[in-house]
């Protein structure tokens, strides 16, 4: 079964660099490249100020969590904003994959190294630079 990661709440730029990285990495190692990764947007927010999810934004969430719930994602990342959380919420809660940490507003040292495994979830390293 294929593997995938979801990646939540990524803004445009960045995303594009993590797809970009990703598909580097697969032409260099295309025997590796087994694993895809998912980058899904929140659903709809009801404002600017308010970032909570709209009912259709939740509806949407639920519809993801169905859609993937087999489709063996071992992984979800998310950033810390409301909306984000509660867009990946359904499907973690669906595949039973807990919170593990957090990154405090006031940390700017972090990075974050995922290594592909062939035969078995991906390892999460977490750096200080």
């Amino acid at each position: 079964m294929k593997r995938f990661d979801i990646v939540a709440g990524m803004k445009n730029r960045v995303a594009l660099r993590v797809l970009l990285s990703i598909g580097l990495l697969a032409c260099r190692y295309p025997a590796q490249a087994q694993k895809a990764v998912l980058v899904v947007r929140h659903g709809e927010k009801i404002s600017d100020a308010d970032e909570r999810l709209t009912e259709a934004g939740r509806a949407r969430a639920e519809r993801l969590a169905k859609m993937l719930k087999d489709a063996g994602v071992t992984a979800i990342y998310s950033t810390d904003t409301e909306r984000t959380r509660d867009t990946v919420q359904p499907l973690a809660a669906a595949l039973g994959c807990p919170g593990d940490f957090k990154i405090a507003s006031d940390e700017y040292d972090n990075l974050f190294l995922i290594v592909p495994k062939a035969d078995g979830p991906a390892t999460l390293l977490r750096l200080r630079y």
